[in-house]
């Protein structure tokens, strides 16, 4: 019975409680007090949480306007720059388009690349580089040539020229040379300001330029050399003169020299040589091969004018004209590169290993000693050049313009200049430097004895 009392009164405790509750909250007096209580505890609670959430979110607004205003500032920039970006691409679009004087001109920065840098974000460029020996990295040397295709013999120049350097100075060798033989554009003017507007482009790349130019209605030419270095800084191109040529000239020379070769020829063979070619040109040849050694360039050179091309024999007259032309271009291109090379690397000459290879290069010969000679001692005094190699080099073209000229006196001052070099070097070297000389003075006193003989 206890149990169900219990029981019973814990059913009747949970449904009265409330109501007791109740009661004594709303009709007692203390109750009614300790309400009171509680709901202005309640109302401060309240109003406590409302102010509470009202700072916090004036906070988070505050960082949120912060936020949004840094976000703005980033957003600017980056548009911004987006803009010079797209006006730089657009600006440099018209300038390749409309100013650059190489046709295909996008194809003229890819002497570098683009890349990403993600340690500074920005987009950089990075120019190509040849692997050579000793893990050692070099950029080419740019050849350029001022020629337009519809220019007289453009096309022989171009191809010869370019054929040299693909090879004698391959993009990929220690002596590595770009050709952009031919690339000048048609309707692009040959002048300083096309060449300023070529420099704008290809600023920071070795470059070299050769820009002939026609004078006396194209019968004398002009070559102007213009160029500027790896990364130099400078406001405009370096320009010189280098020489000048007269084509007309050069032309009688080899008509001089082939109709002696033909009169030689039928003479041997027994042929009865044509009358109006012994009356017109034989007999003006005789008297001009007698009076050769009397006269001056000039004099020469103006009795030449007397000869008249016989037509057996003008086309090769042509052909070996446009081909002594393009080895003076060779010469210039190979000198420059040597002296890019060597300069800038260390690495020795090329070009005089190659001179007997080239057509009529006999003209150029005292340049080309001249100028080589000059660079051996600007490099010898900085440094670049040791003792040995120089003389090595020296001897070299001293050699090569042994095989080629007749004159003793073109390769005279080489020899001696190797004989002071060769004070300063010891051992095997100095004896090989001694025997070379010998052996070239030897074999000019054979020929001299030959020829007095």
């Amino acid at each position: 019975m206890s149990s169900a009392v219990f029981f019973l009164g814990g059913m009747l405790g949970r449904i009265a409680g409330p109501i007791a509750q109740n009661w004594f909250r709303y009709k007692t007096k203390l109750g009614r007090e300790i309400e009171l209580c509680d709901t202005e505890a309640k109302k401060q609670m309240l109003l406590f949480e409302l102010d509470n959430k009202k700072e916090l979110s004036q906070i988070d607004h505050e960082k949120k306007m912060i936020q949004l205003e840094k976000q703005f500032v980033d957003a600017r920039k980056k548009a911004e720059e987006q803009m010079v970006i797209s006006r730089q691409e657009w600006q440099q679009k018209l300038f390749w388009e409309k100013c650059f004087p190489l046709r295909n001109p996008y194809e003229m920065p890819l002497g570098y690349k683009i890349v990403f840098k993600e340690s500074s974000e920005k987009m950089e460029c990075l120019l190509n580089t040849v692997p050579v020996a000793n893990n050692k990295e070099i950029v080419p040397l740019r050849v350029i040539t001022a020629v337009k295709d519809s220019s007289s013999g453009a096309a022989t120049f171009n191809a010869e020229l370019s054929m040299f350097i693909v090879n004698h100075f391959a993009a990929n060798d220690i002596h590595a040379v770009i050709s952009d033989i031919g690339s000048w554009k048609d309707d692009a003017p040959i002048n300083d300001a096309s060449i300023n507007y070529l420099f704008q482009g290809a600023k920071g790349q070795p470059t070299l330029v050769i820009m002939p130019l026609y004078t006396n209605g194209g019968s004398t030419v002009r070559l102007k050399v213009w160029s500027w270095g790896l990364g130099e800084n400078l406001p405009y191109p370096k320009g010189f003169d280098y020489g000048w040529y007269n084509i007309k000239a050069i032309k009688r020379k080899v008509l001089y020299s082939e109709i002696k070769e033909y009169s030689r020829v039928i003479q041997e063979s027994k042929m009865i040589m044509p009358s109006t070619f012994e009356r017109d040109v034989v007999k003006k040849l005789s008297i001009i091969s007698q009076n050769e050694e009397k006269l001056s360039e000039e004099d020469f050179d103006r009795l030449l004018t007397v000869l008249d091309i016989p037509s057996e024999i003008q086309d090769v007259v042509e052909r070996k004209t446009n081909e002594i032309i393009s080895t003076f271009f060779s010469c210039l291109a190979g000198m420059c590169a040597d002296s890019y090379h060597l300069t800038q690397y260390g690495t020795l000459p090329h070009l005089p290993h190659l001179i007997n290879t080239l057509p009529g290069v006999e003209i150029m010969l005292p340049y080309i000693r001249d100028y080589y000679r000059a660079l051996v001692y600007s490099q010898i005094n900085v440094g670049v050049l040791s003792i040995e190699d120089a003389a090595n080099v020296e001897m070299t073209l001293a050699k090569e313009i042994k095989s080629i000229s007749k004159s003793s006196e073109l390769y005279e001052d080489l020899v001696s200049d190797v004989r002071k070099l060769n004070f300063s070097i010891e051992g095997e070297k100095h004896r090989e430097l001694i025997n070379s000389i010998r052996e070239l003075n030897n074999e000019t006193n054979l020929k001299q004895i030959k020829s007095n003989g």
